[in-house]
Parts: C-alpha cells; structure tokens; sequence
C-alpha cells in the first residue's frame, strides 16, 4: 500500500462510562504509508474529573465493566501523569498532520468533554473517522465495530486474517491507521483527503475557539428530498434522534435546505410534514399570505396541537441548533 499522506491514529480508554474519563490512550505514527510508531500512554484521574464524577477515591472512579474490558484500575494508573499533562504532550506531538480514529465521534469526544472538564481548549485538528467511511468503502458488512472492519478490509487486500486485541488501545489505534491505508488501497487513492473528496465525506475537525463537526457525509439533496440523519452525530447532542418539522421564513435568511442539513447533521431527523412521530415544530416568521383565510396559525401548528407535539421559536432553534453543531 503507498500513501502521500502522514498522520496519527489515536484510540481512548476510559475509567467509566462517562466519555470525559480518559485513563489510556493508544498513539500510531503513520509515515509513507507505513506504521512507524506506537506509544501507550496511561493516565490518572484529577480532582476535577473526580468531581466530575462525583467521587472522591480515585479507586472509586473505575467502573467494574470499564475494567473488565480493557484491565486498566487504578493501581494501574497511580503513577501516571494526569490528563492535561498527557494532552499538552498530545497536541505537541501531533502538530498539524490529521488524526484517524475508529468511531471517531467517541475518541473526539473522549477528548473535548475532559478538556471541558480541565478547562482546557480544544485542540486544532483535522480527523478521519474509519468507522463511517467504512460504510461507503465496504458496504452492507453484519457489523462496522473495528474487529469486523479489520477482517473485511483485510480480506479485500488479500492480507491474512489475525485476531485483533480489542481494548488494548495500542491494538486499536493500530488497527484504525491500517483500515485507513487499506482504505485507500481498496479505492485506489493516494490520500485521506483525497479519500474522503472521492467517497462524499468531509473531515472532522475540532478548534480551540469551540468549533466542532463531525467527519460525515456532505449533504447533497433537492428541495423534494430529505437528508438522512447523520448516525455519527454525538448522540449527547440536544437535537439527536428528535424527528423536526419546520414553518414559516426561518431567521437570518437560511433556507430551509440548509435547516434541514444542518438538522441531520446534528443527529436530527428532518420532515417535511408534522406526524404523530414529529418531536418538535420549529415555529418562524409566517407571512399572512401564507395562512388560510381568517386563520393565525399554518396547518402544521394545528397539527402539532392535536398531537401534542412541542414548539419552538425560530431564533431559540437557531441557538440549540448552533451548540449542537458546536458553533
């Protein structure tokens, strides 16, 4: 396999289920195509993310099933540098080269919620999530977890089957910078970027000012057709999975295609109609021409009465929907 590009592929760990308890992160250097490096860095809770979690033994912080995947408690960790001490060796060594991960929105987000939680900015980076290119690169696989991935793009390559030790986070991060390179193998590209330009996708990336997006596809679609909600969305996210109907001239002049993609990008589930299933009706400016002689309200907002179904106004969406897509 030959690659023009040089990047890292990264793998967290946590203690517990909340994805702001990083305790491990796996480290791969890819170079010319070739892995050329690999660090394991462990990492001990701080007093902030105790708090976080709402403990105060640190032995405490470490869920039993957490352990049970990947062995790491704290015993193993009561030496190790804290996560900010990690992090600031982190955003130095990868610089400026992009990052792959798998499921990246569960790694990107390990990462922003612990920087929330130390106070931290975020860093500048591009990213490459193996997991929802994979979609789009090997279609209709049973599964899109890292072991299936691996398998399958082994087997497109023609390159032998091993086991992979899953939650070993050096296995993992070296597992997602080789589904990457494979990648680029079964489609013939000699770049991510290229990659990604080829198969739809834009890059994730993350700023220190806040900014965040998703490594998904880009929204391309007609005024008589719906995007599909984007499933890589941060599940966490106000808008994920809530099915939303729009009315009347949204504010600031966005049309109402670029609502529904910013809506599906954001983990929502944009129609055109109000439903027993719609969750909520975004309610904006309505000129009198549009309604029904003698009426005050369109038909959307009558039927979303009838079903119970929860309003907003225009410019409190705009603001939800801005956070959501990390504006």
């Amino acid at each position: 396999m030959t690659a023009t590009d040089n990047f890292w592929a990264i793998d967290f760990e946590t203690a517990n289920h909340l994805r702001g308890s990083p305790c491990a992160l796996g480290i791969v250097r890819v170079e010319g195509g070739q892995i050329t490096e690999t660090q394991r860095w462990l990492m001990k809770p701080t007093r902030r993310m105790l708090a976080n979690y709402g403990v105060r033994s640190p032995e405490d912080y470490f869920d039993d099933w957490n352990t049970y995947l990947h062995g790491i408690a704290y015993d193993t960790v009561r030496d190790a540098p804290t996560f900010l001490d990690r992090y600031r060796d982190l955003v130095d060594l990868v610089g400026a080269d992009p990052v792959v991960a798998h499921n990246a929105s569960f790694d990107i987000g390990v990462l922003r919620d612990a920087c929330d939680i130390e106070g931290s900015d975020w860093p500048a980076w591009n990213y490459f999530c193996t997991m929802v290119v994979g979609r789009t690169v090997m279609d209709r696989l049973e599964s899109y977890s890292l072991p299936y991935c691996v398998a399958e793009a082994r087997a497109r390559t023609g390159a032998p089957h091993t086991d992979l030790d899953h939650h070993n986070p050096v296995a993992d991060a070296s597992a997602a910078a080789e589904l990457a390179l494979r990648y680029m193998a079964i489609r013939g590209e000699p770049s991510l970027s290229r990659l990604l330009d080829t198969q739809g996708f834009h890059w994730g990336y993350t700023t220190p000012t806040g900014e965040w997006r998703g490594c998904t596809k880009k929204l391309i679609y007609s005024s008589r057709s719906l995007p599909e909600a984007n499933i890589d969305a941060d599940p966490e996210g106000p808008l994920y999975g809530l099915h939303i109907v729009l009315t009347g001239a949204l504010p600031g002049g966005l049309i109402r295609q670029q609502a529904w993609g910013m809506i599906a990008q954001a983990g929502g589930v944009p129609q055109s109609n109000v439903t027993k299933k719609t969750d909520l009706l975004i309610v904006c400016d309505i000129p009198p021409h549009k309604l029904r002689p003698g009426a005050t309200v369109s038909n959307k907002q009558v039927k979303a009465a009838k079903y119970g179904t929860e309003t907003m106004a225009g410019r409190d969406f705009l603001s939800i929907l801005s956070d959501a897509l990390g504006g």
